[in-house]
C-alpha cells in the first residue's frame, strides 16, 4: 500500500528471511543456506563466519632437564611445542629454540612457568621475559624452599605490544654456589607461552 504523506511505512514479504548477529562476537554469523519456508527464517550460526578472526599464538616446552650455573643468568631452550599456530611459524625446535618470534604485529599475552630442583642454597632464584635481549618485560623472585614435597614453582605473565621484528627469550638466574636444574616436569616444568589478544 501507499504511504500516507509525512510518514513512512516498512514493508516485509511473507517468505522475507531476516538474520541479526552481533559483528563483535566471534561465535555468531549471518550466514544461511537455502531459503526457509514461508514465513519462517533458516538462517544458522556457525563459527567460521566472515568475523571470526584465527587463533595466533604458540606454547612450547622443554622435555629435558636444563642446568643452571651459579650465579649466571642462564637462557633457557625450549626444544618441543604444544602448538604453533602462526602460519610463519613463531617458534623452532631445531634452530633458535630459545626464541618465540612475532612474524605478525599486534597485542600478546606472554608468560612463563618453571620449576627448580629442590635447594634451601643461596637467597634467590629468578625468572625473567626479556625482549630482543635487551628489556625485562617481567620479572619474577623468589626465595629458596627446600620441600621434597613442594617442588619450588616460578610463573611470570606480561601482555605486550610487539611489531613483526621482536622476539622474546627467558632467562633464569640462582645463587646456591652450585648448579641447579630446571625441571622438565610435565605442563609446568620448563613451558612458555604467546597469545595474540588483539
Amino acid at each position: 500500500s501507499v504511504a500516507s504523506p509525512g510518514t513512512a511505512q516498512t514493508f516485509l514479504r511473507s517468505d522475507a528471511q531476516i538474520a541479526a548477529f552481533d559483528a563483535t562476537q566471534p561465535g555468531t554469523t549471518c550466514l544461511g543456506s537455502s531459503a526457509g519456508s514461508l514465513g519462517t527464517t533458516s538462517f544458522a550460526a556457525r563459527s567460521n563466519h566472515a568475523h571470526a578472526q584465527p587463533f595466533i599464538g604458540c606454547r612450547i616446552f622443554s622435555a629435558v632437564a636444563q642446568f643452571t650455573s651459579t650465579a649466571v643468568v642462564t637462557t633457557l631452550a625450549f626444544d618441543s611445542e604444544r602448538y604453533d599456530t602462526d602460519s610463519a611459524s613463531m617458534h623452532s625446535s631445531a634452530a633458535s629454540t630459545t626464541k618465540i618470534k612475532f612474524r605478525t604485529p599486534g597485542r600478546y599475552n606472554v608468560g612463563a612457568t618453571i620449576q627448580w630442583a629442590i635447594s634451601s642454597l643461596g637467597t634467590t632464584r629468578y625468572l625473567s621475559a626479556i625482549l630482543n635481549a635487551t628489556t625485562d618485560i617481567a620479572i619474577s623472585r623468589i626465595p629458596p624452599l627446600n620441600s621434597a614435597a613442594q617442588p619450588p614453582n616460578q610463573n611470570i605473565a606480561a601482555d605486550w605490544d610487539f611489531v613483526s621484528t621482536d622476539f622474546l627469550q627467558f632467562t633464569a638466574f640462582q645463587d646456591t654456589g652450585a648448579s641447579l636444574a630446571v625441571a622438565s616436569t610435565a605442563a609446568i616444568g620448563c613451558e612458555a607461552w604467546a597469545h595474540k589478544i588483539g
